[in-house]
């Protein structure tokens, strides 16, 4: 079990690592720094899918790497933001998103940790509300997808220069929380409107990655769920 610990006055945040079938604190990870007008806690954990890496997010605006086996710290990238709320590694697990109250992911190379890769932005707002959510797909390492208070959802392949591939109208209110399918076929976003949008395509999965590895959405996109069921009307908002 990954598990965070708030940080009491001048003390640091904390990332644990618990068996939980005998109840031993395995790790116990310093995850946020100490000094003057830092916050001190930890706002955000994440772990590979094979275990052996962990995440942190930071209120210092710090993202951290460690090795699950000894608790090494790997890598550390302040991201200039308030806080990271979000952070998560790619399915292939070379890249880290950070992400935070900002109208911006953060994206990392971890063969380059010392600079970001790309700062992938939102449409600026009057004030923030959610920030920016994020989420990698499932099987291009490379593409991700957020959403944020502009209330666009995004998809980006990090490996290009220009790294935006869409934007997916359909809400009226900040985005909240995004998901997607594990054939990388189906995005669903969630927004303070009270309302989900899907956005997906008719075809085969294996068209969606194509022989670059790419994932690329064309004019078949359909952008069809909304509040109660199928809305008829939404059906062509999301070409592109």
């Amino acid at each position: 079990l990954l598990a965070a610990m708030d940080s009491l006055p001048g003390e640091e945040g904390q990332a644990l690592v618990i068996d939980v079938e005998t109840h031993q604190l395995r790790l116990a990870l310093s995850a946020s720094t100490v000094g003057p007008g830092c916050a001190g806690h930890v706002s955000c954990l994440h772990a590979s899918l094979s275990g052996g890496t962990l995440l942190t997010g930071a209120a210092d605006g710090s993202v951290r790497q460690y090795c699950a086996r000894d608790g090494s710290l790997v890598l550390q990238y302040n991201s200039g933001m308030r806080d990271v709320n979000l952070t998560s590694l790619s399915c292939d697990g070379r890249y880290i998103q950070a992400s935070g109250d900002r109208d911006e992911a953060h994206v990392l190379d971890t063969r380059r940790p010392d600079r970001p890769l790309h700062v992938l932005r939102h449409e600026p707002v009057a004030q923030h509300v959610n920030g920016v959510t994020a989420q990698w797909a499932h099987s291009a390492g490379t593409v991700m997808v957020t959403g944020s208070d502009d209330c666009v959802v995004r998809l980006w392949d990090v490996s290009l220069a220009q790294p935006m591939l869409t934007s997916l109208p359909g809400h009226s209110a900040p985005i909240s929380c995004l998901a997607i399918a594990p054939d990388d076929d189906l995005v669903v976003s969630g927004g303070d409107e009270g309302k989900v949008v899907a956005y997906s395509r008719h075809s085969a999965p294996s068209v969606l990655h194509m022989q670059s590895g790419r994932w690329t959405l064309g004019r078949d996109q359909d952008n069809f769920l909304s509040q109660r069921g199928v809305l008829p009307a939404a059906a062509g908002a999301g070409h592109g």
